[in-house]
């Protein structure tokens, strides 16, 4: 009987060994799963600020761009603006040299 008691004590002995086993298995797994979750967040995280950092540098890439599409139809319509305004002071002195003419009779 002696050795059904210490084939016993060995089954469970065995059995402790196991759960041991099994729990520090299920610790490293939980500490291997939280790790895992915690990378990804922060992987999550920096993508989200570098797609949000891309979004505003397209942003103020459009922006300047604007501005400077903006400041070139301003200086072409200020220069058109300039011609007009020169050809409409052509046409007043042709306008008033014609009148004088013709109050003058020279014409």
């Amino acid at each position: 009987m002696s050795a059904a008691h210490e084939e016993i004590d060995q089954i469970h002995e065995a059995e402790e060994a196991a759960n041991k086993q099994l729990k520090e298995a299920e610790a490293r797994a939980k500490k291997i799963r939280e790790n895992a979750e915690k990378e990804a967040k922060e992987i999550i995280e920096n993508a989200e600020k570098e797609a949000k950092m891309a979004a505003q540098r397209s942003r103020d890439g459009l922006q300047a761009r604007r501005l400077e599409i903006e400041q070139k139809v301003q200086k072409e319509t200020e220069k058109q603006i300039s011609e007009i305004e020169d050809s409409a002071r052509g046409q007043v002195k042709k306008a008033v040299d014609i009148v004088y003419k013709v109050v003058t009779g020279e014409e």
